[in-house]
């Protein structure tokens, strides 16, 4: 062979079989890593938002114990809380796999992770909810509709009572109403064990105000409004408490 054949062929590139082996190992390299990657990126963000979830059910607690609520209703769901929203989180939390959501438990006090509503049959069971049929009015609509008939809840009390207590309105079609949550601090209210009344205890020279959450629950699904509570001290001339629909 000489020396300029023996060049040529030290130079020559990959053959055509070799370069589809290579593509072909390549191939199979990447259908098994990018699954694993995206799997463990997943697992990651998972990771986080059960821990943030346990943040947010620390930071209720603490508001508990300093005799105020969070701003969320029982089950509600959402995806983030800005900073200052509630008392002592200083940093924006935030879901960070987007098929997860935040859902508030206000009987445990405990923020838990779930499934996107929709994601998996709208509850996470999997299970798929039938359409409602044209014209019938849905459990939300029904839930609404009660709650917008609401203009005042009604004393049980007399308003020159020291302690006036609030009640709920009765069950109706099936929907269930409870108190849920206030602004008022705890040592002026008192909800009872069963979320039907809420007693109040006047300041000897001071209006009190906060807000009172109600609750209307049917077939599992919830939906509430707030009132606003005003309560005119021991020593005023009109000791008329006011209860004013705000939201």
């Amino acid at each position: 062979m000489t020396i300029e054949a023996h060049k040529k062929r030290k130079t020559a590139g990959f053959t055509l079989t070799e370069l589809i082996i290579v593509i072909a190992v390549l191939g199979i390299l990447s259908a098994i890593a990018v699954p694993r990657f995206l799997n463990q990126i997943t697992s990651a963000q998972n990771r986080v938002d059960d821990a943030n979830a346990r943040l947010l059910t620390n930071v209720v607690n603490i508001q508990h114990a300093e005799g105020t609520s969070p701003p969320w209703y029982n089950g509600e769901r959402f995806n983030a809380v800005n900073a200052g929203t509630v008392h002592h989180l200083t940093e924006k939390v935030e879901i960070q796999n987007p098929a997860n959501e935040f859902v508030y438990d206000s009987s445990t006090g405990i923020v838990t992770v779930v499934p996107v509503s929709g994601a998996s049959g709208g509850d996470g069971s999997g299970e798929t909810e039938e359409p409602p049929e044209p014209g019938v009015p849905t459990v939300e609509e029904i839930i609404q509709a009660a709650l917008d008939s609401i203009v005042d809840l009604s004393f049980s009390t007399a308003a020159t009572d020291d302690q006036p207590r609030i009640v709920v309105p009765p069950e109706a079609d099936g929907i269930v109403f409870t108190f849920t949550s206030t602004t008022i601090h705890h040592n002026h209210i008192d909800i009872s064990s069963d979320n039907k009344s809420a007693t109040f205890t006047r300041h000897n020279n001071q209006i009190r105000e906060g807000n009172l959450t109600l609750t209307a629950t049917k077939d599992g699904k919830s939906s509430t409004i707030t009132f606003k509570i005003v309560i005119p001290s021991k020593n005023a001339a009109n000791k008329e408490v006011t209860v004013t629909k705000i939201s």
